[in-house]
């Protein structure tokens, strides 16, 4: 939780050196808690704490997809 606290505290100033667009800043939230749910999984010793470490997972790659298809539809609808 703490990590998480300083990673959104940190994150806007990284973004503004780093010369980062809010899409990339997202990913950088999206791949920080997909890091950290991997590890808890491998090192679960009890079945539920492989389920909790697995349901992190799914919602950190379903915020990623979230994303990626709201982007893509963001793209299409300045096509049009």
């Amino acid at each position: 939780m703490l990590d998480g606290t300083i990673v959104n505290i940190a994150l806007p100033q990284a973004q503004i050196a780093l010369d980062m667009d809010d899409h990339l800043r997202q990913w950088v939230v999206t791949a920080y808690g997909f890091a950290l749910a991997s590890p808890c999984a491998g090192l679960a010793s009890a079945g539920w704490e492989l389920i909790l470490c697995r349901a992190l997972q799914g919602v950190f790659a379903l915020i990623t997809s979230a994303r990626h298809a709201s982007d893509a539809m963001s793209e299409a609808v300045r096509t049009v």
